[in-house]
């Protein structure tokens, strides 16, 4: 890969994780000379209390500072999100002219079960169900990935405001228009695979790669589907920078 600009990538993690989730992939583009910030967002790598006392906008605002300072220096700069931070990578593409390319992990737009459903269409059960605890949540859906941290609960309120975030995104996303890159395990336990067309029907990018990975599951950068992802975002990017 050779290139004569700046490029930056900006990193969003999921929710309750931290820039720990997106370490190998920040690594991975700093050895190619790439500049790389790899945020927490408010609320995250602090206390789970913390967490519960913030807001959407806290967390999409934070991360458009982040990239703001990132167009600053760079000619070129990417978004790249897990979960919750592809949806604010999308959030920040819709928004903001110049973006090179998105690079998503494990990211639905819409409910993909019940469970995500009854959050989605009933927010009113945050006043019924204050948290919910990771333990047998993580062991069931998601397993234990290599040197990975995630809060032992997480805030219904934080769900919510998830959910807010969502269906603020619903209203813009179709002004996605950038190169995309979407990764996506098929034995993600959490979100499902089928979830990759939920993006692809709402944005309207020219330049779609959907890459399925056979191996790991929702964190797919610290789990076995790591390395099978970093092959296919070198190849992907080896053709655009």
């Amino acid at each position: 890969m050779e290139q004569t600009q700046r490029v930056g990538f900006l990193l969003i993690h999921g929710l309750a994780g931290s820039h720990n989730v997106l370490l190998p992939l920040a690594e991975f583009l700093e050895e190619k000379n790439l500049i790389v910030r790899n945020i927490d967002l408010p609320g995250h790598n602090t206390t789970p209390e913390d967490l519960k006392t913030r807001v959407w906008a806290e967390w999409t605002e934070y991360a458009q500072e982040q990239l703001e300072q990132l167009k600053d220096t760079c000619d070129q700069v990417y978004l790249s999100g897990t979960s919750l931070g592809g949806i604010i990578s999308l959030f920040l593409a819709a928004r903001n002219e110049g973006i090179s390319g998105i690079i998503l992990f494990s990211t639905a737009l819409k409910p993909f079960n019940l469970k995500s459903w009854v959050v989605y269409n009933f927010p009113f059960i945050r006043y019924f169900i204050r948290w919910v605890p990771m333990k047998n949540f993580v062991l069931k859906y998601i397993g234990i990935p290599t040197n990975w941290r995630i809060y032992e609960k997480i805030p219904m309120e934080s769900l919510s405001e998830g959910v807010k975030l969502l269906k603020s995104l619903e209203i813009i996303v179709n002004k996605v228009v950038q190169p995309i890159l979407i990764i996506h395990s098929h034995q993600d336990k959490l979100i499902p695979f089928k979830t990759t067309k939920q993006i692809t029907s709402a944005i309207n990018s020219e330049d779609v790669t959907i890459a399925g990975i056979t191996e790991g599951g929702h964190v797919i950068l610290k789990d076995k589907g790591c390395n099978h992802s970093l092959e296919i975002i070198d190849k992907w990017l080896e053709a655009r920078i």
